[in-house]
């Protein structure tokens, strides 16, 4: 049974900033939206805009920040937690090669490696399932 999160509180909306949502329609996800923690807007994520919207959301890091932020799967040492907060629901690259994109999951704080070829049913399978009515009710980016 699939749960959805409902914001018609304005207060819950900010626990839902940097989180990726869909909406579920008769079991089948049809979007998937990127809630902007820095912009406070969402984004629709698609395979024809997907690279637009990481090159304005993007934060480069240095290979030590980065490396500071743990490996989703990998054990936890739960250091550098402050900067894993900071950094939650937030795509990350790598200041020398930029070529590993990584987000930041907000539940556990740890970083996942993005692949092009798999990147939308990947951020479907890690968003927040909601009802379109409530979706509605964040605006949108560009």
């Amino acid at each position: 049974m699939t749960k959805y999160y409902s914001c018609k509180n304005p207060s819950k909306r900010v626990k839902l900033k940097g989180k990726l949502l869909s909406t579920i329609e008769e079991k089948v996800i049809n979007e998937v939206w990127y809630f902007s923690p820095r912009s406070g807007l969402k984004y629709k994520v698609t395979p024809d805009n997907i690279l637009n919207i990481f090159k304005k959301l993007l934060i480069v890091l240095s290979d030590k920040d980065l490396s500071r932020i743990p490996i989703s799967g990998k054990p936890d040492t739960k250091k550098n937690i402050t900067l894993r907060k900071k950094l939650a629901g937030k795509f990350l690259v790598d200041n020398k090669n930029k070529i590993c994109l990584w987000y930041v999951d907000p539940k556990e704080h740890k970083r996942r490696q993005l692949f092009m070829f798999d990147l939308t049913d990947m951020l479907r399978s890690m968003s927040v399932k909601m009802n379109q009515k409530d979706l509605d009710k964040i605006p949108n980016g560009d």
